[in-house]
């Protein structure tokens, strides 16, 4: 009788140990699906940061323009805005 019951144990664990493993791989890939997730999030918040500066503060979207190489000495840079357009002459 004892026999029958550490057999049908013996088989039983057989069987679950690869879907224990199974699970314990599943859940690592979903922990770094949901990292991965939330570091996408926090760069599509860096960028709305950003464009939100540049549509509200002329002096950032110079910065940004000369730090991306789009305006250069004596250029002149058209800021359009809900008020109107505003023209500004950078020199270094």
């Amino acid at each position: 009788m004892w026999a029958v019951i550490v057999a049908t144990g013996a088989v039983g664990f057989k069987c679950v140990m690869p879907k224990y493993r199974q699970m314990e791989k599943l859940s690592a890939q979903f922990d770094e699906q949901v990292e991965q997730n939330n570091q996408k999030k926090r760069d599509i918040q860096v960028l709305k940061d950003n464009q939100t500066r540049i549509e509200n503060d002329a002096t950032f979207a110079e910065m940004q323009a000369r730090r991306k190489q789009r305006i250069f000495h004596n250029e002149v840079l058209i800021i359009s805005d809900k008020e109107g357009i505003q023209m500004k002459k950078w020199t270094r």
